[in-house]
């Protein structure tokens, strides 16, 4: 037969996991993935193991057949996910063999003088399903029950569960029907193409002559602090750049800080993968800030639609959800300028994730304001991107040297130079900024504000001037005035952020010339046009980012740091007086805390005025204080980044440091951790007032406000570091915090159990006593608002759930194990119902508890294991499946069943509890391995919660 007849039957046969095409357009597909070798009588297919067959065209036919067989089509979709699943289920590996042999099996029985053919034919089967089928890691995401609906063989039987959810079902639906399968293969395929031109490359939008440059020849590789109570130590920022199916994350940094640098990484590593089985959609927050209602499902979808080259059919978007084969990216949240809405799109990213456990979601935001607008769903981890290192500094400024050609001379005196601003080149926007500046002009600005100023100056003006590139003349002499004008624009209507039609910016330019130099409407409007075509062409911070649906170009700022810059001095240039620069900073600061303008505003303000930042400040401490223009005591965080941002005198540093003391006493919880985190993040100079002050050795402040400072210093230090947040502080505060709880811990651990708490993990407490009661104080604590393990709930999660935990962490849970070993500890129910979320948080922390443990701490387990029991309707929560095989002969949960059936909650009970038999021997084990009080509580005449039964 022909060539292309016999690719077409060999399209048709071996790959029926196809959308139904023509046989011969298919055949060549199918060419690409398998080498297919044609002569005239047979074909030669060999899979990607290198295993090959030899098909005439009627075997290759009948082959055909067979596998688009329901029974066929059943097979492979088992054997896949039973593939997947082997760590979820212990039979998966089972089925997996059961698949693979029946269809060879079934492959025999049709083709008797074929049977080596099978597992070839097996394989090229499962390897077009192994791109689509969800991955083992992704399946881990999903609850087993709705898994084991992956697996339901029962055929006749009625299914009196609930209905399994939409990503079960498409599951099964798209792993059973060929066509869907390489449909959701070829968009993976055309979106990784098609995302190819934006993310292959990293971009410097200032490196002007190119700013396209290799990932491998500059991106910086970065590491997060996890914002988990549970986890410390910094990690690889793979678990962004090469998310796990399931992953789901929110990444918090500083303006400028790579956010967006990074999350562009994660994109270029998944299109550069040679499988490409993950289609990224990447939606710029900032485009969802107009006045109008949507739908975020719907939003994903058009935009994974209008890419080139890629065709979905209707459900198309959600099969890729559900198989976990699409990679979200919502980049920069906080650029969603108003609060509600920016709530109301994390919910719905949040019920895209509960919906779709298996797709990986990835999220950017600023820092700063992060808590007023916060994921709280479980499945999301939360990683703050820090600031460059010193030695990721240096490295960038080699690599970026290097590729703009210059000797490496030149990076090492820019490091030299640029020490006085280290705080700042710690910022990658700013770093890369300066390396630019310093090529120029071969100088570092001393001050922040100068920092913008100079870069802006540099990309707006120098660059060209230095080339003699002609620059048009409104350009040069109204250049930064038109700037402030434009950033007002995009200030004042934030929806403005995701660009502005290039219509309405000509007018706005044009009416500048008319109103402000004397130019008629004719040539005002001509210039206006010339002006936005350089910037377009050459300008560097005002850029054209595409067109809109009229065919307009649409304009916006390379980046939001430089818009508000100008929108800062465009503020200051029209205040008449410090009261109308002010009104503008409450403004801004009661819609959004987060946006950086008011520091930007109170910089420019004082370069204009002398000691202006100092003069605003104290009318704003004043009114903040007394609740007038913003909420009293929500000013304290603005005020001590203005400390870090403006140079202001000693005496009012230290007013505003000690106002700590009274915004502490009547600020919610949140606000209190957020003016202990402003205060943490101080700079050099208002730090070293900070710690004169909290040593005592500041002669300005009496000794009683010191004392007073430095308790409630360490009061929050305390509830920091439990919560996993203080290690990011610990170079620049951790001495001071360590000599006031050595000097003041001890009587302040008396009456405050988070203190005792942090001196007992710290060491600073060498040995105590417990007796059961304490329990209460041990349990639960409050932290900004939020209950954390307590000191004996920490010790279970860090001593289970750790390789190699600390001794001390053994110690407690003996210590306090030993306390019960004769008489439980009886908590109040509000207490207990605390702590059964706290540990239900503490969970998945643990590892498999192993049955070897000493007695003693056998006595805590089984004292939580029957408050969890008493605060669980059902009786049964997560907790006892991690302690459950510590007893022998299921005997923990034959006594949590005998306690329900004493309580006469037998019908309540958790279906799991009311199939366990309690068996003869019942009395006798639990007097063996279990406390002496074990008994009495599980005959229901002792209750730890002091609740009726």
């Amino acid at each position: 037969m022909s060539a292309e007849l016999a690719l077409a039957v060999a399209g048709e046969a071996l790959g029926t996991l196809a959308y139904k095409i023509g046989a011969a357009t298919y055949g060549e597909l199918f060419a690409e993935r398998h080498d297919v070798m044609v002569s005239d009588s047979a074909l030669l297919v060999e899979d990607q193991a290198g295993n090959q067959v030899v098909l005439t065209d009627e075997q290759a036919t009948a082959i055909g057949a067979l596998i688009k067989s329901p029974e066929v089509t059943a097979l492979a979709q088992t054997y896949i996910l039973g593939q997947r699943a082997t760590e979820t289920f212990q039979d998966a590996p089972a089925l997996t063999a059961g698949s693979k042999g029946a269809f060879l099996g079934l492959f025999a029985k049709e083709f008797p003088s074929m049977r080596s053919a099978g597992e070839l034919i097996w394989n090229l089967i499962t390897e077009v399903l192994q791109n689509v089928a969800p991955t083992q890691s992704g399946l881990k995401r999903g609850k087993k029950e709705d898994l084991s609906r992956l697996f339901d063989t029962q055929e006749g039987m009625p299914d009196r569960r609930p209905p399994a959810p939409r990503y079960i079902r498409e599951i099964l639906e798209s792993t059973t029907d060929w066509e869907i399968v390489e449909r959701l293969r070829r968009i993976c395929e055309d979106a990784c193409r098609a995302a190819e031109e934006e993310f292959g490359k990293m971009h410097l939008e200032h490196a002007q002559d190119n700013h396209r440059f290799s990932h491998e020849d500059l991106y910086i590789e970065r590491t997060l602090i996890p914002r988990e109570s549970n986890r410390k130590k910094r990690v690889e920022s793979t678990v962004i750049t090469a998310p796990a199916p399931g992953t789901n994350a929110v990444v918090i940094g500083n303006p400028g800080a790579g956010k967006s640098t990074l999350v562009r990484k994660a994109i270029y590593q998944q299109i550069k993968r040679p499988t490409r089985d993950l289609a990224p959609i990447v939606l710029l927050c900032r485009e969802l800030n107009s006045e109008s209602d949507f739908d975020l499902t719907r939003e994903l979808t058009n935009r994974l639609g209008l890419m080139p080259g890629v065709e979905l059919k209707e459900g198309d978007f959600e099969r890729l959800l559900s198989l976990g084969r699409a990679l979200l990216v919502f980049d920069g949240i906080d650029e969603i300028a108003d609060l509600q809405r920016r709530r109301r799109v994390i919910l719905s990213i949040e019920s895209l994730a509960v919906a779709y456990p298996l797709a990986p979601i990835i999220c950017t935001t600023r820092i700063v304001g992060y808590d007023s607008a916060a994921f709280h769903n479980s499945r999301f981890s939360l990683y703050e991107l820090d600031d460059f290192s010193e030695a990721q500094v240096s490295q960038y400024a080699r690599r970026w040297f290097k590729i703009m050609r210059r000797p490496a001379i030149d990076s090492k005196a820019f490091l030299q130079d640029s020490q006085e601003v280290r705080e700042i080149r710690r910022n990658p926007l700013m770093l890369s900024l300066l390396c630019t500046l310093y090529k120029v002009r071969g100088y570092i600005p001393m001050n922040r504000l100068d920092v913008y100023k100079s870069c802006a100056d540099l990309l707006f003006y120098s660059w060209d001037s230095l080339r003699h590139i002609p620059q048009p003349v409104d350009h040069k002499r109204y250049g930064h005035t038109l700037m402030e004008e434009l950033a007002d624009l995009f200030f004042k209507f934030p929806s403005a952020g995701a660009g502005v039609e290039e219509g309405l910016l000509v007018r706005l330019i044009a009416s500048f010339f008319k109103d402000t130099a004397g130019v008629d409407q004719t040539e005002a409007a001509h210039r206006a046009q010339e002006f936005l075509n350089f910037c377009a062409g050459r300008a560097w911070l005002l850029t054209s980012v595409g067109r809109d649906s009229r065919g307009q170009r649409v304009f916006a700022f390379t980046h939001r740091t430089f818009m508000e810059f100008y929108a800062a001095r465009a503020v200051v240039r029209r205040a008449r007086s410090e009261e109308d620069v002010l009104r503008v900073i409450y403004d801004v600061y009661r819609k959004n805390p987060s946006s950086v303008l008011p520091d930007i505003i109170v910089q420019a303000y004082d370069e204009k005025e002398y000691r202006g930042a100092e003069t605003l400040l104290r009318i704003f401490k004043r009114e903040g204080r007394a609740g007038r223009q913003i909420p009293a005591g929500s000013h304290f965080p603005l005020c001590l980044r203005i400390l870090n941002s403006t140079p202001v005198g000693a005496p009012l540093v230290r007013e505003i440091l000690l106002d700590a003391l009274t915004a502490w006493n009547f600020t919610n919880d949140r606000t209190d951790r957020g003016i202990f985190i402003s205060l943490l993040q101080l700079y050099r100079d208002p730090r070293n007032i900070c710690q004169r002050i909290l040593r005592r050795v500041d002669e300005a402040v009496q000794p009683a406000v010191a004392s007073a400072f430095r308790n409630a210093f360490l009061r929050r230090w305390s509830r920091l570091s439990l919560t996993g947040f203080a290690d990011v502080f610990e170079e620049e505060w951790g001495a001071i915090a360590h000599l006031i709880a050595t000097e003041d811990g001890p009587t302040l651990a008396d009456e405050d159990p988070a203190v005792y708490a942090y001196l007992k993990l710290a060491g600073l407490l060498p040995g105590f006593e417990v007796s059961a009661p304490e329990l209460e104080r041990a349990l639960v604590l409050s932290a900004f608002g939020a209950q954390i393990p307590g000191l004996a709930l920490r010790a279970v999660r860090e001593y289970l759930g750790e390789d190699k935990p600390d001794a001390i962490y053994q110690q407690i849970c003996v210590q306090y194990g030993g306390a019960l070993e004769q008489q439980p500890a009886q908590i109040p129910r509000d207490l207990a119902e605390r702590a059964q979320r706290v540990v239900g948080d503490i969970v998945p922390a643990l590892a498999d508890v192993e049955p070897a443990q000493p007695a003693t701490i056998k006595n805590l387990l089984f004292w939580l294991a029957c408050l969890m029991c008493e605060t669980t309707d059902s009786g049964l929560h997560s907790f006892h499946e991690v302690v459950r095989y510590l007893y022998p002969n299921d005997l923990l949960y034959r006594v949590l069943r005998k306690r329900m059936r004493s309580k006469q909650m037998d019908e309540g009970a958790a279906e799991e509890l009311r199939s366990v038999r309690l068996g003869p021997r019942l009395r006798h084990e639990v007097s063996r391995f279990c406390p002496p009080w074990a008994d009495t509580w599980m005959k229901g005449d002792l209750s730890i919660t002091g609740a009726p039964y």
